[in-house]
């Protein structure tokens, strides 16, 4: 995909190239979030990836296809509830949130000054289904009985290894 198309141009392509159909709500919300959260990382570093073309690769299009993946093998009809374990800078939670306005997502880490970025960022682009939390994936399952078995998908990137990620997430999905 070439670098010198337009941002929304570029989300474009690749959402063909995945096969999705999404609107252009849900595009314009993606890219809106995305831009807020790299002008916050500017200020806390949440992600290594600074430049919007490869950002819009590497988190929007990359969180995309968990979309994919799911009509794939669950079918069209989105999940209810979905987590998103050690979140960093949102991701794929917001995406997810797009893709999937009447999901409930819930982005959990274990770090606020994240959770404070998210939320930020989430307000900005209208995200209402999308709800930040500062909770590590252990103790949401400790502390909050209701979350037991309660979600529909649980995804996690780059958090640590797959056994203890597997662990986390048994108990909640």
């Amino acid at each position: 995909m070439s670098k010198s198309l337009a941002p929304l141009d570029q989300l474009r392509a690749g959402v063909e190239q995945l096969q999705l159909e999404l609107n252009e709500t849900q595009l314009e919300q993606m890219l809106s979030y995305l831009q807020a959260m790299l002008a916050e990382n500017q200020h806390i570093n949440v992600t290594a990836i600074r430049e919007l073309p490869a950002a819009i690769t590497q988190h929007l299009l990359d969180s995309l296809t968990l979309v994919q993946a799911w009509h794939h093998h669950c079918g069209e009809q989105p999940p209810r509830r979905v987590l998103d374990l050690g979140t960093g800078g949102g991701f794929p939670a917001a995406v997810l949130a797009c893709a999937w306005p009447t999901a409930h997502v819930l982005a959990i880490d274990g770090t606020g000054k994240k959770i404070g970025v998210v939320t930020r960022c989430a307000a900005q682009a209208g995200l209402q289904n999308l709800e930040a939390k500062q909770i590590r994936g252990n103790d949401l399952a400790r502390t909050e009985p209701t979350a037991l078995h309660s979600f529909d998908l649980s995804t996690a990137r780059a958090v640590g290894p797959a056994l203890k990620l597997l662990k986390e997430l048994a108990p909640l999905t």
